[in-house]
């Protein structure tokens, strides 16, 4: 889970790494309301528009114009991989006024 987690941020740092002090990443680690088990780590960056065609494409390692470059690709392919394994849910999701958001919920107990 720790290289999925990893790999998330290292990608969508690669997505803003361009931007100066305009490409910050946000970090929230939250608890599920509905489900007391599962936590949910959200990485969101808001400095630069994702294009609908590359969200669809966004844990694909073949994707070769991905937003976060190919490296960040394959950590984001390879964190869809681990999620899978751990029967935890991973996600991505375009934000209105701009960027996106990766969303990684894995059960912690039970």
């Amino acid at each position: 889970l720790e290289a999925a987690i990893g790999g998330i941020v290292v990608a969508m740092g690669a997505i803003v790494e361009d931007r100066g002090a305009e490409g910050r990443l946000a970090i929230r680690l939250t608890p599920s309301l509905d489900d007391p088990s599962q936590r949910s780590l959200e990485v969101t960056q808001t400095s630069v528009m994702v294009p609908a065609y590359a969200l669809a494409r966004f844990f694909d390692e073949q994707c070769t114009d991905h937003p976060a470059g190919r490296v960040g690709a394959l950590h984001l392919a390879a964190a869809q991989r681990i999620a899978r394994v751990h029967r935890a849910r991973l996600s991505v999701n375009a934000i209105e006024s701009g960027g996106c958001t990766v969303t990684f919920a894995v059960k912690t107990s039970g």
